[in-house]
């Protein structure tokens, strides 16, 4: 474990680096420093998967309330628009001219009164920094301050890295990201005279980013030695030497759908983390709006990513669940939309799957020949949504409208097919940690364990695809719905924000289970 000195105002520091303990055991009074984030998050990371799947957001709520510069690559990124360069600048300069004995004066606004000099703009060069200097610099930064014994991390945040030649806007920084077991990076590179120059600037002067005490790490390289007499420390603050500190974050997103754009090697890939973001269809409870009817958001991507993105298919073309996102609210009370338009809908997700996927793939047999279906017949000839033709793609995808698959209970418990089940016994609900509700108290009671053993959270978020009814209501809901309460036996039990109705036959609550078993994923085993 290399050890190093981080002394601020005579003060002895131990730092935290991640998991790494580096300590100092001179003097007599000893604080404790460390970096102010998770330990276990690695320095350089990618999130990478599916469009829609929720990458930059992860990234998001895992940097909330902290130092964050975001930029993100494109095929015309390079080294200059990444680290920064010279750039023309407007100046206001002073104006000279020339009196009637041939001596320069100033010049002066004579509108203004004869004490305002005179002003002229010109074109200078100046070094402006882009997102990699200006992170490294507010590194450095808050590295030399810590706050209450906490080093402030720094988080620099790369969208889309693979849509720029991560080669060429990276250089000669590559060799900065391997880093050594203290967060520092193991093998320092020279900065070029530009850049030296900005970075002592603004280390001794700059309003931002000028180091109120110096820096003193000359430990955290092994035996470095300086190409200019100096120290390690002396090096960095001078700008000669470039050196990732140990709170430098840089995580990254990648979206697999544009992963041929600009290939990344495996030299650069060894030297990240990688996180996959995997396709959650269940994210929240949102509906298309086709016509007057709505459609489960997770209903179609489930069929999609499932059913016509086969094994031919390549799997980065699959949906992730904000592919598309909701604009409307679907009552004006809710505290968010939604519903995704159908305008929305044809234009962003059909318009992707036809020019990005079955171009390539073809369209899937379930849904016809190319010719039956080309794009622009979701279309009518004044560029309004085609609603009749977007209902058949539904109904050839076997999506029904929410509320026509309705079941309704009472002639469902008096079927002949309930009659003879087994499912009109419950004798206990087992979940695969080795929890078991059974059924000693009541039915009931073992069914509203169970209920709460999943999560009305989770059973919220599926609430709409639960399809058994009475009375044209469901028996699980959001709402109390007068018709149900306490009428012909009926009741409700209420959990957190849902109501369960109470009273039905032991066949409905065992089939209500194996449907929150279907849609969740919950793995209970249901002994009759």
């Amino acid at each position: 474990m290399s050890q190093f000195n981080n002394n601020f105002d005579g003060v002895v520091n131990r730092i935290y680096v991640d998991d790494t303990t580096i300590s100092t055991s001179s003097g007599t009074n000893q604080n404790d420093v460390h970096c102010d984030f998770k330990p276990d998050q690695p320095l350089q990371q990618i999130f990478y998967g599916a469009p829609g799947t929720g990458k930059s957001h992860t990234i998001k709520e895992q940097t909330e309330d902290k130092s964050v510069i975001r930029t993100t690559f494109h095929p015309d990124s390079d080294y200059s628009t990444f680290v920064g360069c010279y750039k023309p600048t407007p100046i206001d300069v002073q104006s000279y001219g020339v009196n009637s004995l041939g001596n320069t004066v100033k010049m002066i606004d004579l509108v203004k009164g004869n004490d305002i000099p005179l002003k002229e703009q010109r074109i200078t060069y100046k070094f402006i920094p882009q997102a990699f200097l200006k992170a490294y610099l507010g590194a450095w930064k808050k590295y030399s301050e810590p706050q209450d014994g906490k080093v402030e991390p720094q988080f620099l945040i790369i969208e889309e890295i693979n849509r720029g030649n991560c080669a060429q806007i990276f250089g000669d920084l590559f060799q900065l990201l391997d880093r050594a077991d203290n967060g520092f990076s193991e093998y320092p590179i020279e900065a070029d005279t530009d850049l030296q120059k900005e970075i002592a600037n603004a280390f001794s002067s700059d309003s931002e980013f000028k180091l109120e005490h110096d820096l003193n790490i000359d430990g955290v390289v092994e035996k470095y030695k300086s190409n200019y007499g100096k120290t390690l420390s002396e090096d960095i603050q001078s700008g000669r030497v470039l050196l990732l500190p140990s709170n430098l974050y840089i995580w990254a997103t990648m979206n697999t759908s544009d992963q041929s754009l600009f290939p990344i090697d495996s030299a650069f890939k060894r030297r990240w983390n990688w996180v996959y973001i995997p396709i959650d269809t269940q994210k929240e409870n949102w509906y298309i709006q086709i016509g007057t009817g709505q459609y489960s958001w997770t209903d179609f991507l489930d069929k999609v990513n499932n059913e016509l993105l086969t094994d031919e298919t390549a799997e980065d073309k699959h949906l992730g669940f904000y592919f598309c996102k909701a604009s409307v609210k679907k009552n004006d009370g809710d505290p968010k939309p939604t519903i995704i338009t159908q305008e929305a809908f044809v234009a962003k997700v059909l318009f992707y799957l036809w020019t990005d996927v079955f171009k390539v793939y073809g369209i899937p047999s379930a849904i016809g020949s190319s010719k039956e279906w080309a794009f622009a017949k979701f279309y009518n000839v004044d560029g309004s949504v085609n609603v009749a033709k977007v209902l058949e793609l539904m109904n050839k995808l076997n999506i029904l409208p929410l509320g026509g698959d309705a079941i309704d209970v009472d002639v469902m418990e008096n079927s002949a097919e309930a009659k003879n089940s087994t499912k009109n016994t419950l004798k206990s609900v087992a979940f695969p940690d080795g929890v078991v509700f059974d059924t000693s108290v009541s039915v009931f009671d073992a069914y509203i364990k169970a209920v709460e053993k999943i999560g009305v959270e989770k059973i919220i978020s599926v609430i709409d695809r639960i399809e058994f009814h009475r009375l044209n209501r469901p028996l699980i809901s959001t709402v109390k719905y007068p018709e149900l309460d306490n009428k012909d036996g009926f009741s409700y039990y209420q959990i957190g924000n849902c109501y369960f109705v109470k009273g039905t036959h032991t066949y409905t609550y065992v089939r209500i289970l194996e449907k929150l078993n279907e849609l969740l994923n919950v793995g209970m085993t249901i002994e009759n």
